[in-house]
């Protein structure tokens, strides 16, 4: 098809790699999952509760946040269903924090990751022998970032995309999912379910952190991100594997 030849040879050609046709965007996190038995959960909690101060207890989960330095957060679940159970490891990994360079902010190009990730592999073996590989996982989230200088006027854009969004079916819903919330200069929105969009003051969001407890970040981290108005995509697994049955089909079609 020379429509889609002109396309490919146009990225190969272009050394700045665009995500979605015209963002150019860069890797933040990955979610790896993946099901286990009875017995691996029951080792994996096992190890866990023996690392003091390294985990604790939420429902269904239980959290595990000794690599956390490295942006590494490991979970655990029991599910039950009906009168059974299934298992479940959960890795969230930030990319850039595993760097932890002088550049807090970096974010992983999409063609470096690969390799960054069987690094991380290697450092979570030296973990705990009994952890998988984050290749041996299911990949079930990606978020896609792009941070923005705008200077002090991240508040007011905050306000004036919220607008725009007006009339799309979208809910802000980053809030929810936060816990002793004091963190306000922010939106999410999800419309199509197939992906979720947030754009937030990262300072604002770093602050938010601190107060919860959640990370600890110095002066100069926090002096990095004023002014960056931050974008992010998370796209999840199920919802992308529905959109390549109802969207893109239409489109070849309309090709």
């Amino acid at each position: 098809n020379k429509g889609n030849l002109e396309w490919e040879i146009k990225n190969k050609n272009d050394e700045n790699k665009t995500v979605l046709g015209k963002i150019n965007m860069k890797i933040h996190t990955i979610e790896f999952s993946k099901i286990l038995t009875y017995e691996e959960y029951k080792n994996m909690t096992e190890y866990v509760y023996s690392q003091n101060r390294k985990c604790y207890k939420k429902m269904y989960a239980v959290i595990y946040t000794g690599m956390n330095d490295k942006g590494i957060r490991l979970e655990l679940y029991n599910h039950r269903v009906n009168d059974g159970a299934y298992y479940k490891l959960k890795y969230i990994i930030t990319l850039g924090r595993y760097r932890k360079n002088d550049n807090y902010l970096e974010l992983v190009e999409i063609r470096k990751a690969y390799n960054l990730l069987a690094e991380i592999g290697e450092y979570i073996k030296t973990q705990c022998e009994i952890l998988p590989l984050p290749n041996e996982c299911n990949i079930t989230r990606i978020d896609l970032t792009k941070d923005i200088y705008v200077g002090d006027v991240v508040d007011y854009i905050i306000k004036q995309l919220n607008k725009s969004f007006t009339g799309f079916r979208c809910k802000p819903n980053y809030i929810d999912c936060k816990e002793n919330a004091t963190f306000t200069k922010h939106s999410s929105k999800s419309s199509t379910k197939i992906f979720e969009l947030s754009f937030y003051d990262k300072y604002e969001e770093m602050k938010h952190h601190i107060d919860s407890g959640n990370y600890h970040y110095d002066e100069d981290m926090l002096n990095q991100a004023k002014g960056i108005l931050r974008v992010e995509f998370r796209f999840y697994k199920t919802r992308i594997q529905g959109m390549k049955k109802t969207v893109i089909l239409k489109v070849q079609k309309n090709y």
